[in-house]
């Protein structure tokens, strides 16, 4: 299923961004997608990529130097005068900077109606990563996502729907199963047991299926992507949290196929 953000936007201040996106026919050398950290930033910048493939996707902290042959999308948790202010790049780049394609994401709190259509953006996105059924949102978990502030932003929300789509059981999601915090060894048996059902079904020979093996990985995998999730790409926070050693996780992200 091939999943895309630029369907779901509902406000007018995200439609608008979409639909000048959608007007690019031409190599732009730089776009400066900037906004609050946990805003869908990066999204954004793989929605551009995908129309200008021989563009690079690059945290503004990283940019050192710009290849003229490149389209570079920059992203930034900063507008541009505290970028300037901080000094977070060199006077040549904040020129460049200056001169680009600027999208600024507004944070989720203003934006009341993307909540859910994110909301189940995001739940297609787990269900998909996990292949497991889907499930859906009860009357009282919308309107206690739509009220919460997501002072996180979209990323919050994704980090919540994650954890209650693994605590929930059955198909539904409610407002408890979202807001209140479990144990880690309950979330985790809940998940166990859900993975492994789903697994069990799509063996027709249980008896040859190399069960535990494919069980590991799969756990693995996704614990790896959910941590990566956190630390936003962090491969050394990311190793520290899960306790392995950096070049074990780095041989697992391409194992799994997670870059």
């Amino acid at each position: 299923m091939n999943l895309s953000i630029a369907k779901i936007y509902k406000t007018s201040e995200m439609k608008e961004i979409i639909k000048e996106i959608e007007k690019i026919n031409s190599k732009s050398p730089i776009f400066f997608i900037y906004g609050d950290k946990g805003t869908e930033k990066e999204y954004i910048a793989q929605f551009i990529q995908g129309r200008i493939t021989d563009s690079k996707i690059v945290y503004v902290n990283d940019l050192k130097d710009l290849d003229s042959s490149l389209s570079y999308i920059v992203l930034s948790d900063y507008d541009l005068t505290s970028i300037k202010e901080k000094a977070f790049v060199s006077t040549e780049i904040y020129e460049a900077l200056s001169g680009s394609y600027k999208i600024y994401i507004p944070p989720l709190k203003y934006r009341k109606q993307d909540i859910l259509p994110l909301a189940y953006f995001f739940l297609r996105e787990i269900e998909n990563f996990l292949k497991l059924p889907s499930k859906n949102l009860t009357k009282d978990a919308k309107e206690a996502l739509v009220k919460y502030s997501w002072p996180e932003n979209a990323y919050q929300l994704k980090r919540v729907l994650t954890k209650a789509y693994i605590n929930s059981k059955g198909r539904q999601i409610n407002s408890k199963d979202l807001f209140i915090e479990y144990e880690d060894k309950f979330s985790i048996r809940d998940f166990l047991e859900l993975k492994i059902g789903s697994l069990l079904k799509g063996f027709e020979n249980i008896e040859n299926s190399n069960l535990y093996d494919t069980v590991i990985q799969e756990v693995e995998k996704a614990l790896i992507s959910l941590v990566l999730s956190e630390t936003k790409g962090n491969q050394l926070k990311t190793a520290k949290i899960l306790g392995i050693n950096r070049n074990t996780l780095s041989k697992r992200i391409k194992q799994y196929n997670l870059i």
